[in-house]
């Protein structure tokens, strides 16, 4: 289905539910806000942006019951932050299982299979009075909010204005951390309180976690003398992937320092990407290079990025990862807007951006010359 033609679906429902929304905005201008769901239907990254939001929510809407829908791919990084909700939902939000596509109808067969489980899960824990639809241009979000009966904030935008009950302005080319931010700085300007939690993502590591990695590096090598340098080649989205090659001759050209190492990390369909890597590079830097892709749980993940001097990749989560650790980071960007999407906080010299119109028109010498400099300022 076209987007023309999808939008146009979207908006004769929108049209036709104006009665039921109506009641919908009538019913929330007349109680208060006990219970409210944030909905963040994407991966890794996302869900680090959100985590500030999160954390303001609970500390801003004392006494509320809060509940967190997420994709079931992102179930394992959503439950680091527990302390912050009551409850998890897990919903197979179409668009963002990257898998392959079932036919024009899959989406709305979903819809209804979903708010159906949805209206039973009210039925059970109580009727959830607000929803914050924290993705821009996310309208099935909206539109199963509206068939089990919840009401809807969300932004001001084409798709989402559509069945929303409160809208908020999308601030375009502000970042996502302070989108989000937006939105729950209104659920609590309404009906809670005034708080001053930090705006920045967050990712909790027990001490046990950093033990394990250091335990783990060892075993591979690296006993922490040297500079640790990480490089993560792959993304979701394999278009935003640099040449293989590229990384192999970056990798070579930093490990020229004797006493650093090269860690290599990435999902289990990511291995044989590592291995590509590790094959491309000369043997002396073989010798100083650890892959763990396929290896790690998320937390063990973040651990060992914990122990990173310099984390290298593209636009990806497990970078989103390495900046919320506070760790330096290096990412390559194509297309997409960096002001948006990119690392967290804005303007921060310890995390940099190297971006082009397409991400193979970068040169490893870009590369290779920004990473050394950070190295040299992480050293002095």
């Amino acid at each position: 289905m076209s987007n023309r033609i999808r939008y146009i679906l979207l908006w004769l429902i929108s049209l036709l539910s104006w009665p039921w929304r109506w009641r919908l905005r009538q019913r929330l201008h007349r109680g208060g806000v006990r219970r409210v769901l944030l909905i963040r239907p994407d991966h890794l990254g996302d869900m680090l942006f959100a985590s500030a939001a999160l954390r303001r929510l609970r500390a801003g809407l004392v006494g509320a019951q809060i509940g967190l829908a997420v994709g079931p791919w992102s179930q394992a990084v959503a439950e680091r932050y527990a302390p912050y909700y009551d409850a998890l939902l897990t919903i197979p939000f179409p668009g963002f299982t990257r898998q392959a596509k079932g036919g024009w109808l899959a989406p709305y067969r979903t819809l209804w299979r979903e708010s159906r489980k949805l209206r039973r899960w009210q039925r059970q824990h109580g009727r959830i009075d607000l929803a914050v639809n924290l993705r821009f241009d996310f309208w099935w979000g909206g539109l199963l909010c509206l068939l089990s009966g919840i009401p809807l904030l969300g932004y001001d935008t084409p798709l989402v204005r559509l069945f929303a009950t409160i809208k908020v302005p999308y601030q375009a080319g502000q970042h996502e951390v302070e989108q989000n931010l937006t939105l729950v700085n209104f659920v609590i300007s309404r009906w809670g309180q005034p708080v001053d939690t930090p705006p920045s993502p967050f990712f909790p590591l027990t001490e046990a976690e950093r033990d394990w990695a250091a335990a783990w590096l060892r075993v591979g090598g690296w006993e922490g003398g040297g500079r640790l340098l990480v490089i993560h080649p792959g993304a979701g989205d394999p278009a935003k992937q640099w040449p293989t090659e590229r990384w192999a001759a970056v990798a070579s050209l930093l490990l020229e320092e004797p006493e650093s190492w090269l860690l290599l990390t990435g999902s289990g369909r990511e291995e044989s990407l590592c291995d590509a890597l590790i094959r491309a590079q000369p043997k002396s830097a073989r010798q100083r290079t650890i892959s763990a892709a396929g290896r790690t749980t998320l937390a063990e993940l973040a651990a060992l990025l914990d122990r990173a001097d310099l984390v290298m990749g593209v636009d990806s989560g497990p970078l989103h990862l390495a900046s919320t650790l506070a760790r330096p980071t290096l990412r390559l960007f194509g297309p997409s807007d960096a002001q948006i999407w990119g690392p967290w906080p804005t303007g921060d010299p310890q995390h940099q951006v190297i971006k082009a119109a397409r991400i193979s028109n970068i040169s490893v010498a870009q590369v290779a010359q920004t990473a050394r400099a950070m190295l040299e300022v992480e050293q002095g």
